[in-house]
């Protein structure tokens, strides 16, 4: 995920913000993490005057096909 953060370069006020997922198990206190995987969200277009908090959108389809890919 580091690796992916790295690469991406900043734009405006659209910049695309790295995310990742975390796979793995919990058993007690255990928490074994087996794997991960990047996710890019966008902000939502908005009023650059605007007070409200951004509107993040990533890619729902993208992560279900690596969930099943790393199932």
């Amino acid at each position: 995920m580091l690796d992916h953060s790295q690469k991406k370069e900043t734009e405006t006020n659209n910049t695309d913000v790295v995310i990742g997922a975390i796979l793995g198990s919990v058993d007690g206190k255990i928490i074994d993490i087996s794997n991960s995987f990047p996710l890019t969200i966008r902000t939502a277009d908005q009023n650059p005057e605007s007070k409200k908090a951004p509107e993040y959108i990533f890619d729902t389809e993208y992560l279900k096909k690596m969930l099943k890919f790393y199932k």
